[in-house]
């Protein structure tokens, strides 16, 4: 889980593999690239140093998203705000697409010619 210092927001995620997700997000070329993530805007605009990085549990991989959605959505009581979807099993629960994006996508899967 990040914790902001400065404003006390939260995100919590999950990851089979730590190595990989520590890398991700502390490079910022990853945070630049995943600017629709509210974590990896926060990260930049506050920096580390106004975050603090908490393993709220370790568990089977088979368990991962189970665990996440107890402390995002049954527990309410940490209040990830950084978190858009509040069901890591339904990653876009919570999200709307504007109408210019939904034009692109109809706009992709249209056959050529």
């Amino acid at each position: 889980m990040w914790k902001n210092k400065i404003n006390g927001k939260r995100y919590i995620g999950s990851s089979a593999n730590l190595n990989r997700r520590f890398s991700e997000y502390f490079n910022v070329n990853y945070l630049f690239k995943n600017k629709s993530m509210s974590i990896c805007c926060a990260l930049l605009k506050h920096g580390y140093e106004n975050f603090s990085l908490t393993i709220i549990e370790y568990c089977e991989i088979s368990e991962l998203l189970t665990k996440e959605k107890y402390f995002l959505a049954e527990r309410k009581l940490l209040t990830p705000e950084y978190n858009i979807a509040q069901d890591p099993t339904a990653p876009m629960s919570g999200r709307t697409h504007s109408e210019e994006s939904k034009t692109i996508m109809s706009e992709a899967k249209k056959p050529v010619g």
